[in-house]
């Protein structure tokens, strides 16, 4: 099925049959795919807003920080830069591999990341913006006069690393991931402004792909 070239921060709607997509996600997310395999887990994002039950995305390059700081936000993004990380904050779409996490932020969609996808997790950062010690270490490390030598000790004290995606989705942690991507719906029956069924696509995936479901009670979100 060929998928024309979106923009970054583009959600374009995706229709296919059950193995059109299974065909699809094994050839074109097939690094993802294994992960998940290994850590028999979905990678999810919680979307409070409304899109389509299946869709293909892009980050925006440019993300700002809706819900918290943008100050902090930036100096994150300055410090995972000048350490030479390619994924940060402003251009990354927020995962983990705890379904329940997402009832926070919406509802629960299952990521398939595409080939030549990149990471950023902490095995030690559940949310940046959860703990005071880590926003106050990432601004002493933007704000530092020796950068190179602050956001290296950064990245080395929270063990920040752009590796191992099975290993981010086990910790439960905040993945951030950049590159395109497929989303499903892990709710196959949801209320919007009416009652919406949608395809069961975790357990279709489930079947496909030997990856167990877990499973979520919607916040409301």
């Amino acid at each position: 099925m060929k998928i024309y070239e979106i923009e970054a921060g583009e959600k374009a709607p995706i229709s296919a049959q059950n193995e059109k997509f299974i065909n699809m996600i094994s050839t074109e997310c097939s690094d993802a795919l294994a992960a998940m395999q290994q850590s028999k887990k979905f990678l999810y994002r919680g979307i409070d807003y409304e899109v389509p039950a299946a869709f293909h995305g892009r980050p925006r390059n440019n993300r700002d920080a809706l819900h918290s700081s943008r100050y902090i936000q930036n100096d994150f993004n300055a410090v995972m830069t000048t350490y030479g990380f390619a994924t940060n904050r402003a251009n990354c779409i927020f995962c983990t591999g705890n379904k329940s996490i997402t009832n926070a932020y919406g509802y629960p969609y299952i990521i398939f990341p595409k080939n030549g996808f990149s990471l950023l997790w902490s095995p030690k950062v559940l949310d940046l913006f959860a703990a005071e010690s880590v926003t106050d270490s990432v601004q002493n490390a933007a704000n530092s006069e020796n950068k190179l030598g602050a956001a290296d000790a950064f990245v080395k004290h929270y063990g920040y690393t752009d590796n191992n995606l099975s290993q981010a989705i086990d910790s439960g942690k905040e993945i951030m991931i950049s590159g395109e991507y497929y989303a499903f719906t892990a709710q196959p029956f949801r209320y919007t402004y009416q009652a919406v069924k949608h395809p069961n696509f975790e357990a279709i995936f489930s079947s496909a792909f030997n990856i167990p479901t877990h499973s979520s009670v919607n916040s409301g979100y």
